[in-house]
């Protein structure tokens, strides 16, 4: 297990006391966080959107606990989990093994579980980092294989990512402006409102 410089946890419980409607919650890194938001909006009247966004790699004792104490806070009838991009040093096994507790402590709460592809990282000159692209491809087809062996759903945010132009990214290579995160949030929403019928 290993720390990044900084490390942030960032939470949100939509109208918290209300029960008249579904509650969904977001689970995910700062991309996530971009496009919650948006995905709230989308599906009010819908449902009631939550969001747990954290830095804290899926191999840690802070990411399990805190998890563990949000999910069961409140009754979730779906869970979108996207998060991909932290957590450099695991190797794909220990990265699968992580997600796959995760998402059994997830779906034993009674929630539909969606697993979200992790976007691609862009590298200084705009084309896809290698380093990157590799442990991207490792980690989505770990959680696809999971995916297919435990009956949860895949919402492709890879795909969409890859079709992104640049101008709705930020420089950063990781992160997206408006038009970025809202083509990834309507994609969640359509996730989101399959999994509640």
């Amino acid at each position: 297990m290993m720390k990044e410089h900084y490390e942030w946890l960032q939470t949100w419980s939509d109208e918290a006391e209300r029960k008249d409607l579904p509650r969904v919650l977001l689970v995910g890194d700062s991309i996530t966080g971009g496009y919650q938001s948006m995905v709230r909006e989308g599906l009010r009247g819908e449902c009631l959107v939550d969001y747990f966004c954290t830095s804290y790699a899926v191999d840690t004792a802070m990411y399990h606990t805190a998890l563990r104490m949000f999910v069961t806070d409140s009754r979730y009838a779906v869970v979108h989990f996207n998060h991909g991009l932290h957590g450099k040093h695991m190797t794909g096994t220990v990265y699968k093994e992580n997600v796959e507790a995760l998402l059994e402590q997830i779906s034993g709460c009674g929630a539909k579980v969606i697993c979200a592809l992790t976007t691609r990282v862009l590298n200084a000159e705009h084309a896809p980092d290698e380093e990157w692209e590799k442990k991207i491809s490792e980690r989505n087809g770990a959680m696809k294989e999971i995916a297919a062996r435990c009956g949860y759903a895949v919402d492709d945010l890879f795909t969409i990512s890859t079709k992104l132009p640049q101008s709705a990214r930020l420089d950063d290579g990781f992160h997206y402006l408006e038009d970025g995160y809202r083509a990834l949030s309507e994609k969640v929403i359509e996730a989101i409102r399959a999994a509640l019928k």
